[in-house]
């Protein structure tokens, strides 16, 4: 069995609007085009990314500071 590395990273949401429904849907499409498990976290509040409706609950209006958690093979 092969250990994975997890990257974390802070992100900031720069659209306009924040994280809604549209670019919710694309970050969503993309993170499942990976098998890596990626996790968005705004402060204790963590979601799956491959979830729009996770996405969602973030409630990440424009300027909003997220962390980002990937961890994988990819």
């Amino acid at each position: 069995m092969s250990e994975t590395q997890v990257y974390r990273r802070s992100v900031t949401v720069k659209t306009e609007h924040g994280l809604h429904i549209r670019p919710c849907t694309l970050l969503a499409q993309l993170a499942m085009k990976f098998q890596s498990r990626i996790r968005l976290s705004k402060g204790t509040h963590q979601v799956d990314a491959k979830s729009i409706l996770e996405l969602m609950t973030l409630g990440a209006v424009a300027g909003t500071v997220l962390e980002l958690e990937v961890d994988g093979s990819d």
